[in-house]
């Protein structure tokens, strides 16, 4: 990771945890993590460099620390500083910036763009009438996934429907960035370019390549979510554009809850601690949206109205100190709850 791409990820009004932006980086995720990465606005670098080093991202720190492009507001804790902003915005202004960054959080994006490209790959060989080639090579589950799909959808008019669908995505595009990203898929006769070999300009580094490739194929998820066009790239995409940060436990969580079991009753179902549950719906909390999670379970008028009275002030400044009542667990999961629930209302929500 080149140091320059450090500074991206701190702000200028809000102090930010290094450990959290490293382990958002890594996916390395806890409750903690992903909240405070819910309160970066920054879910969306989730993964982003899943073999990043620890002593590679501190040094980056530490080297704009000693610069003075950061400023360490408490252990573990920086801000950019004026001159911060300053490099940060320099760097913005030669390097890729995403357009669909916010949509990243939906969407399993390397999935989907393995899943994509072996379609296409598939439906330009079968245009030729070709059998016999190699397909590209992904997770065997996710090729096994493709080929039922092909299966099913297959019909003489296949062809024409997904290539009018994607002509249609194109045209949203500039001529040339479209060319570019076109070039990078495999189809009959065509091995597809690699990002070094595709002509954005020189001085992007590795990052900038993925960046830009990723916004591509989230652009075209959110193109397929929005508009009223329906085909079968459509269809394609709602079977294979798995949501990101829930696990499939988390899911039957929460669907157990959705459907009026008990926490308690769920953890003996499952042979899960009561904590775990906690987790699951709190995890959930944070990657779904505001109408897709059942608050109101949980935050009933009465424990809104005292969090209202005790929780004044900047959400980052809260403390669980001020509304503890007891022991129980659950209070503190009350707590982290409402401050995801505000924080999803745009309450002071920090931006950059």
């Amino acid at each position: 990771m080149a140091d320059a791409h450090v500074l991206t990820l701190f702000s200028a009004t809000q102090a930010r945890r290094s450990r959290v932006l490293y382990g958002l980086l890594r996916k390395q995720a806890t409750v903690s993590t992903e909240y405070w990465g819910l309160r970066y606005g920054l879910l969306s670098i989730a993964g982003f460099l899943p073999q990043l080093k620890k002593e590679q991202f501190d040094q980056a720190v530490a080297t704009w620390q000693q610069a003075g492009a950061l400023s360490m507001v408490s252990p573990g804790q920086y801000r950019l500083t004026t001159m911060g902003q300053a490099k940060r915005s320099e760097f913005e202004q030669v390097h890729y910036q995403p357009r669909f960054f916010s949509a990243w959080q939906k969407y399993q994006v390397g999935h989907f763009r393995d899943v994509f490209l072996l379609a296409n790959q598939v439906l330009s060989e079968w245009a030729y009438h070709n059998r016999h080639y190699y397909p590209l090579q992904i997770q065997p589950a996710d090729m096994f996934a493709v080929k039922h799909w092909f299966m099913q959808a297959k019909s003489p008019q296949l062809i024409q429907e997904w290539a009018d669908q994607l002509a249609a995505f194109l045209k949203t595009l500039a001529p040339k960035e479209a060319d570019q990203w076109i070039a990078t898929w495999p189809g009959h006769q065509i091995a597809g370019l690699n990002d070094d070999q595709v002509q954005l300009p020189s001085h992007y580094d590795e990052l900038d390549y993925w960046a830009w490739q990723t916004d591509m194929y989230v652009s075209l998820l959110v193109w397929l979510a929005t508009t009223k066009q329906q085909g079968p790239l459509t269809d394609f995409a709602q079977h294979f554009a798995q949501p990101r940060g829930l696990s499939s436990s988390a899911r039957q969580t929460l669907s157990a809850v959705e459907a009026g079991w008990s926490l308690s009753a769920i953890s003996q179902k499952r042979g899960l601690k009561v904590g775990t549950i906690r987790e699951h719906l709190l995890t959930a909390a944070i990657w779904l949206p505001l109408a897709d999670f059942p608050y109101a379970l949980f935050l009933t008028e009465r424990i809104r109205a005292y969090f209202q009275q005790r929780l004044v002030g900047s959400i980052d400044e809260w403390t669980f100190a001020r509304v503890r009542q007891t022991d129980d667990p659950h209070e503190f999961f009350l707590f982290r709850l409402y401050e995801i629930h505000e924080t999803k209302l745009g309450g002071d929500h920090d931006a950059g």
